[in-house]
C-alpha cells in the first residue's frame, strides 16, 4: 500500500512545534515518536478532544496521554502514562496540567480514587493492544459511576483490515452503549465514544 503524505494546514505552527517537542527530547530523552506526533500532522487528536469537549463530566482522565497534545486542552483532567520522561517533558510544555505516573495496574486505578466523581471521561485513544483493552474495560470497573470511554478500533474504511486486530467484544459489550463515532481518515480508525450507566 502506498502511502502519501498529509497535506499539514499551517506548516509553519507545525514546524515550530516540532521544534518544542525536539528541544524536549534532547533534555529528556523520551522516545522520539513523540517529536512528531503533533495536533497538526495527527488529526485524530483534535478529533478526540472535539467529542470530548462537548461532554458534561466532572473530571477527564487520559491514559497514554504522551506529551499531553489533547488534555491539556480539558478543564478537569488528569493526564497518565507510565514514562517518567514523557510527564516530565509534558510537565515543562504544558505547565498548567495535571499528570500522575500510572503503570495500569489495579492498585494505580485504586489509586486515582475515581469514585469521588460522579460522570468520568476516560480517553484511551491509540495506547491499548486488543487484549489490553480488554483488560482496561475490566479494571475500570472499580469507578462505579456514569462511565464515558473514548477508544479506537480499526475502522471499516481500512483498505486492508485483516493486517490490523479488530476487536468487536468492546463494542458489542452489553454494560456499554455507543454514542458516538467519527473517522479518523489519517489514522485508519474510528474513534468511538461509550457510555455505562452507573453501577448500583
Amino acid at each position: 500500500m502506498v502511502h502519501k503524505l498529509r497535506k499539514i494546514e499551517k506548516p509553519s505552527e507545525y514546524f515550530l512545534e516540532v521544534l518544542l517537542n525536539l528541544t524536549l527530547f534532547v533534555r529528556f530523552k523520551f522516545p522520539i515518536w513523540h517529536v512528531f506526533a503533533t495536533n497538526k500532522n495527527r488529526t485524530y487528536k483534535n478529533i478526540v478532544f472535539d467529542m470530548a469537549s462537548k461532554l458534561e463530566v466532572e473530571q477527564y482522565i487520559e491514559i497514554g496521554a504522551g506529551l499531553g497534545d489533547i488534555s491539556s486542552r480539558l478543564k478537569r483532567s488528569l493526564l497518565l502514562d507510565n514514562d517518567p520522561r514523557v510527564i516530565y517533558a509534558a510537565k515543562v510544555k504544558h505547565p498548567k496540567a495535571q499528570y500522575k505516573k500510572f503503570d495500569f495496574n489495579i492498585d494505580d486505578f485504586k489509586s486515582l480514587e475515581l469514585n469521588r466523581y460522579r460522570t468520568i471521561c476516560v480517553i484511551a485513544v491509540n495506547v491499548f493492544q486488543p487484549d489490553e483493552l480488554s483488560t482496561f474495560f475490566n479494571k475500570i470497573e472499580v469507578y462505579k459511576g456514569d462511565l464515558i470511554v473514548m477508544t479506537d478500533v480499526i475502522s471499516d474504511f481500512c483498505p486492508n483490515p485483516k493486517d490490523f486486530p479488530w476487536i468487536p467484544e468492546v463494542v458489542k459489550n452489553e454494560k456499554y452503549s455507543q454514542i458516538e463515532k467519527k473517522y479518523a481518515r489519517d489514522f485508519v480508525r474510528d474513534i468511538i465514544m461509550l457510555r455505562r450507566e452507573s453501577i448500583k
